[in-house]
């Protein structure tokens, strides 16, 4: 059994935040990145509000340094040597024909190497966040 502990970090300057999101931006952009849809919340939280490849691509373009929350090591230990960033953004989203106001989960995990983009969350939040820089 491993002692493997996944720590949560939150020690970041708005500098540091500010120059990942532009990379993973850049990813978007270049279509570098995949969502994660073999995961039932993403998936039904995609069908529910009827979001398209170019809405959630809209929805990451949009994030700003203050919708970062905070990030933490992958929790598969293999992967461990990875940080994944967590950012919350409110969106006005179609609910089956009405809009609402939805706060969404948006974890990610930005491959340097590769500039690619995998959002492993993407999904109406279900517990309460703080921002890191709100």
């Amino acid at each position: 059994m491993s002692d493997y502990q996944p720590q949560k970090h939150t020690d970041f300057e708005f500098e540091d935040i500010l120059k990942y999101l532009k990379r993973a931006k850049i990813a978007v952009v270049q279509e570098k990145y995949n969502l994660s849809m073999n995961r039932e919340k993403n998936k039904k939280f995609s069908e529910d509000y009827n979001l398209t490849a170019k809405k959630i691509e809209n929805i990451i373009l949009n994030l700003e340094v203050e919708d970062f929350c905070y990030a933490v090591d992958n929790e598969k230990e293999e992967f461990s040597h990875e940080i994944l960033y967590v950012f919350c953004s409110r969106e006005e989203l179609n609910y089956f024909g009405k809009y609402k106001e939805v706060d969404i989960y948006i974890k990610f995990n930005l491959i340097e190497i590769a500039n690619y983009l995998y959002i492993i969350s993407f999904h109406k939040r279900e517990k309460s966040v703080s921002f890191l820089f709100k």
